[in-house]
């Protein structure tokens, strides 16, 4: 048994002007909690610089760990990677860019460690709930998209949630590790897969947050529709 608390994983492409604010800031705030241990695993996808910027900030500190593959992987693949090296009792995600502090990620920690015996499985942010605070919003056209798509994947998929796409969610090892052979999509879309597939072992907490819209984002606005397409062929073939 692993005596790791806590997994998170940072899938980066094209990271090197943001990494390093978001690496220092969640490995900071990490490293104040008490009696937990954790690892953060980069998961490097890029042809810019942001692994020289990751091994650099690395150094000496052994909660990190680096991934490098040169081949593109999406970030589902890229999620999936680190997933695959994850050791901790739970495991998770945050976008690069940091538009989740890590003091709101803690509290979805917190939601799943406390509710385990509410048959809760996981806990992700959400932009879209009563509790959420948006400081900076996406472009209206972005935002648009993205609440009709939410609304065609309630219909596809049956799942509950305002808010799939919000890059901060954390869920325990076993149920990851279970999911994981079975995973058909490596691109944007992979948020939805996972809640799909996790959703059988228990349930999955929306967690309000404080979410800010960062600049220079490496999503663009006709990836909603290659997303929409993977879904449309993951749902109307076989679950497995």
């Amino acid at each position: 048994m692993s005596n790791i608390d806590y997994s998170i994983i940072i899938p980066a492409y094209n990271e090197e002007r943001r990494i390093l604010s978001t690496l220092a800031g969640y490995y900071s705030f990490l490293r104040q909690l008490q009696n937990k241990t954790f690892e953060i695993i980069v998961s490097v996808n890029s042809p810019d610089r942001t692994i020289n910027i990751v091994k650099s900030f690395s150094q000496n500190k052994q909660e990190i760990k680096i991934l490098n593959t040169t081949e593109p992987l999406g970030k589902g693949g890229a999620i999936i990677k680190g997933f695959e090296e994850a050791s901790g009792r739970l495991i998770g995600f945050i976008d690069a860019d940091e538009s989740v502090k890590p003091e709101d990620f803690y509290k979805l920690i917190i939601t799943i460690e406390e509710n385990r015996s509410r048959g809760i499985v996981g806990a992700i942010a959400s932009r879209y709930v009563r509790t959420s605070i948006v400081l900076k919003q996406e472009g209206f056209i972005k935002r648009v998209l993205s609440r009709i798509l939410n609304k065609l994947l309630r219909i596809l998929f049956g799942l509950k949630f305002n808010d799939t796409q919000c890059g901060a969610k954390i869920f325990y090892n076993q149920y990851v590790k279970n999911i994981l052979p079975f995973f058909k999509t490596h691109g944007y879309e992979f948020d939805v897969e996972l809640l799909w597939r996790i959703q059988d072992y228990g349930r999955v907490e929306e967690i309000g947050v404080t979410w800010e819209a960062k600049g220079n984002s490496t999503f663009k606005i006709w990836f909603s529709f290659a997303m929409l397409y993977n879904l449309l062929k993951l749902r109307f073939n076989n679950k497995k």
